[in-house]
C-alpha cells in the first residue's frame, strides 16, 4: 500500500493544517517538509468547540522515515482523531505492515456478511464481474470443491461467558465530564492483551477505524463495552491458543446493520499458516468459544485468502456457524473448502 505524502500546510478532515513539521528540518516533498509523527496541527475548531485548538499528527509510515520519526500519509489519523486529507499528488511513502501481514484488503472493508440475504452474495460477485472489478482470471475460476472434511455440530458452551461491562462505561463517558477522545481513549483497557487503541489502530490491527465521539452509531460507551465483551469472551481465548492470529479489524464507522459497526465483531487471520489450516483452526474456536456468529469464510478472488469472522452479543449468542464463499451462505456449518 502507498499513500500520498503529508507536508506542511496539508490539512485534516477538520480543517487543521500542519504547521510545525517537529524535527524534520531536510525532508521535502514538492518544495514542503514532509509531516512526521508528532508534527503539531492547528487553528482548527472541533465540532462541539468553540475556540481553536492545537493536535498533533500521528500513526505514520512503519517502514519510511525522516529524522527517526514515520512520515505521515493521506488517511493516518491526527491525535483528536481527524483524518489527513489531500497531501502530495506525486510523492508518496508505503507501509510496511501491507508487505508482512496477509491482509484480505477491501474484503473486509465491506463484510457485512451478517445481514445477506439468501444470494445476494453471488449477485454481488456478479456485479463485481460485469463492473470489470474483478479480473478476467478471476473470473474464470470455478467455486472450489469441498474436500469432504465438515464439521456440523455446534454443541452449546460450557465455559465462562462473560456479559458485565465492569463500569468501562462510565471510564469512557464519565457523567458530567467530557467523554475521553483521541489517545487517552485508546489507552483505555479492555483485556490483558487489547486496550482500545489495539483493537481499532494500525499498527495493531490492519485497517484503522479510530473510535471518534458522536461518529458511533451506539453510544461510545456502549460501543467500548462491545469490543471489551468481544476481546475477554472471544479474541483473549483465540490469541491463547493461537499466539500468531492478526486482527484485520474489529469497529468501523457506518449506519448498516454489521455487527462490526457495533462494535461487536473482528475479522482474524493467522500468519504462517496454510490456506488448509484455516478449517482447522476454524474447529477449535466452533468447539471452545463463545460467540453469536462465527464465520469461516473463503474467496476466489484477490488474495484468496481465507479468513475467520467472529462476534460477540452480549443480549443473546447464537452460535451460528457458517461456511462462507464469496460474500454469501456456502453452508451451515464448517466445510473444507478446496482454495488453492
Amino acid at each position: 500500500m502507498v499513500k500520498p505524502i503529508q507536508r506542511l500546510d496539508d490539512p485534516n478532515t477538520l480543517g487543521g493544517v500542519v504547521n510545525n513539521t517537529d524535527g524534520n528540518t531536510t525532508v521535502y516533498a514538492n518544495n514542503l517538509l514532509a509531516s512526521v509523527n508528532t508534527s503539531t496541527v492547528g487553528n482548527f475548531r472541533p465540532p462541539k468547540g468553540n475556540g481553536a485548538v492545537n493536535t498533533a499528527t500521528n500513526y505514520g509510515s512503519r517502514g519510511v522515515f525522516a529524522h527517526n520519526q514515520p512520515i505521515n500519509y493521506t488517511n493516518n489519523n491526527d491525535d483528536n482523531g481527524a483524518e489527513r486529507i489531500g497531501g502530495s499528488t506525486n510523492v508518496f511513502v508505503g507501509d510496511e505492515i501491507d508487505q508482512d501481514i496477509p491482509s484480505i484488503r477491501l474484503v473486509v472493508e465491506n463484510d457485512d456478511e451478517d445481514v445477506f440475504l439468501p444470494g445476494e452474495g453471488k449477485r454481488r460477485f456478479e456485479n463485481l464481474k460485469r463492473d470489470g472489478t474483478i479480473s478476467e482470471r478471476e473470473q474464470a475460476i470455478s467455486d472450489p470443491p469441498p474436500t469432504g472434511q465438515k464439521d456440523t455440530v455446534v454443541k452449546p458452551f460450557t465455559g465462562n461467558v462473560n456479559a458485565n461491562c465492569g463500569g468501562i462505561e462510565l471510564v469512557v463517558e464519565p457523567p458530567g465530564l467530557p467523554p475521553l477522545q483521541g489517545k487517552t481513549l485508546e489507552a483505555v483497557q479492555l483485556s490483558p492483551r487489547f486496550t482500545v487503541g489495539k483493537l481499532t489502530r494500525k499498527p495493531f490491527i490492519i485497517y484503522d477505524h479510530p473510535l471518534i465521539y458522536g461518529r458511533t452509531k451506539l453510544s461510545l460507551a456502549e460501543t467500548v463495552c462491545n469490543l471489551k465483551l468481544l476481546a475477554i469472551n472471544c479474541l483473549e481465548p483465540i490469541f491463547d491458543k493461537f499466539p500468531n492470529a492478526i486482527i484485520t479489524n474489529t469497529y468501523r464507522e457506518g449506519t448498516g446493520t454489521s455487527q462490526h459497526v457495533l462494535g461487536q465483531a473482528a475479522d482474524l487471520q493467522f500468519r504462517n499458516v496454510t490456506k488448509g489450516d484455516y478449517y482447522k483452526i476454524a474447529q477449535w474456536v466452533k468447539d471452545n468459544v463463545v460467540y453469536d456468529q462465527f464465520l469461516l469464510e473463503y474467496k476466489t478472488t484477490g488474495t484468496r485468502l481465507p479468513w475467520l469472522h467472529i462476534s460477540f452479543n452480549k443480549a443473546t449468542n447464537r452460535r451460528d456457524v457458517r461456511t462462507f464463499l464469496n460474500d454469501q451462505t456456502y453452508a451451515r456449518g464448517l466445510t473444507d473448502l478446496a482454495i488453492v
